[in-house]
């Protein structure tokens, strides 16, 4: 079996790609295969219950919520196709960053 070289591809202008997609991995022999990725992210201050979700295009949603609506947010994305690609937490604060292969 012939193994493939991966180069990592993120940055350019938003504009080569559509809808804002990068994407993630191509081949650099031949082959056909990229993977692109969106992703969004779900910041969560615990102490003040104030939940951000930020989707790809700019859209942002913004509401009130306890631990029992933050599981039900990642639920409802997860159940999109979503899934955690980082989360960093400090104090107060989680900070989710979430991808989903296009």
């Amino acid at each position: 079996m012939r193994q493939r070289a991966w180069s990592v591809c993120c940055s350019g202008p938003e504009s080569r790609y559509p809808q804002g997609r990068y994407p993630l991995l191509q081949p650099t022999g031949a082959g056909e295969t990229i993977f692109t990725y969106e992703f969004a992210t779900v910041e969560w201050l615990w102490d003040q219950g104030s939940i951000r979700v930020n989707m790809p295009r700019g859209k942002e949603r913004m509401f009130p919520g306890s631990y029992d609506e933050l599981v039900t947010v990642l639920s409802d994305l997860g159940g999109q196709g979503w899934d955690v690609a980082t989360c960093a937490a400090t104090g107060n604060w989680l900070f989710w960053t979430l991808r989903r292969q296009r």
